[in-house]
C-alpha cells in the first residue's frame, strides 16, 4: 500500500468529494469528501492504495449547472457483438446511436431552461487525467479517469520507448509531412489495409521521394464510422 493524494483546483465551491473504485471489482465506488486549502484554493484527498487499476472522478457542489439526463456509452466495437456486424450494420448502429444523442441534448437543453440552479452535486472526470475511459463504469455513465500503480508506484505508461538516439535535421532543414494514418495508407479498394502503421512504413521511400525528412502522425483515435 502506498499513499496517493488527488488534487482538484476549485476555489469558487465550497465542497468536493472523490469517487474512486478499483477497475476490476464490479461493485460502486466510494465517495470521499475532499479537504479545501483556502490558501491555494485545492482540495486534497489522500487514500492508500495496493498495486492496481483505478477508476476515479470529482464531484463538486455546484448552482451552475442542472441535473442533466446521462448520455449512454458509445459502442464499443471491439466486442464480439460489434465484430460480426456488417458495415452495413454497423452504421445503423451508430444512427441510431447519433439519433438517441440528440434525443438526450435537446431534452437536456429543455431542462437547462426550467432549472432552478439549486446546489447539487455534480461528478464529472478529472480534467488533467493521463488516461480516461470514456464508457464510464457499472455505476456511472460518465468518463472515468485511470490510475495506475506498479510496485507503490504511479505509472502512465509501461511501453519501452526505443530509438530515442534518431538524430533530427535541423529545424531550419525539417521537411515535415502530417498524416492522417487511416487515409494514407490502403486504399477505397483494399479497405482491410486503411490504419495500418505497417502499411505507412511500406510508403517511406515514396516520402523520401517527396524531399520529406520527418512525420508527425495526427492525433490517434477510434470513431464510428472508421
Amino acid at each position: 500500500m502506498a499513499p496517493f493524494t488527488f488534487t482538484l483546483f476549485a476555489p469558487y465551491n465550497k465542497q468536493a468529494g472523490l469517487r474512486l473504485k478499483n477497475a476490476n471489482v464490479r461493485m460502486f465506488g466510494v465517495d470521499i469528501l475532499m479537504e479545501k486549502d483556502e490558501t491555494d484554493g485545492y482540495f486534497r484527498a489522500t487514500v492508500d492504495l495496493a498495486d492496481g487499476i483505478f477508476h476515479y472522478q470529482f464531484k463538486i457542489v455546484t448552482k451552475s449547472w442542472f441535473e442533466q439526463e446521462p448520455e449512454p456509452a458509445l459502442p464499443n466495437y471491439e466486442d464480439d457483438e460489434y465484430k460480426e456486424m456488417t458495415q452495413e450494420e454497423r452504421q445503423e448502429k451508430t444512427e441510431a446511436y447519433t439519433k438517441l444523442i440528440d434525443e438526450i441534448r435537446q431534452r437536456n437543453r429543455q431542462r437547462e431552461q426550467e432549472a432552478t440552479f439549486t446546489e447539487i452535486w455534480y461528478t464529472f472526470v478529472d480534467p488533467y487525467a493521463t488516461d480516461v475511459d470514456e464508457r464510464g463504469t457499472d455505476d456511472a455513465h460518465k468518463a472515468v479517469g485511470i490510475l495506475t500503480i506498479k510496485n507503490g508506484k504511479r505509472i502512465i505508461d509501461e511501453y519501452e520507448w526505443k530509438y530515442d538516439n534518431c538524430i533530427l535535421p535541423p529545424d531550419e532543414e525539417l521537411v515535415i509531412y502530417e498524416i492522417h494514418v487511416g487515409d494514407f495508407s490502403g486504399g477505397e479498394n483494399d479497405p482491410l489495409l486503411r490504419g495500418q502503421f505497417k502499411d505507412v512504413t511500406r510508403k517511406i521511400d515514396y516520402l523520401k521521394q517527396l524531399g520529406v525528412n520527418a512525420i508527425e502522425l495526427m492525433p490517434i483515435k477510434e470513431y464510428p464510422g472508421d
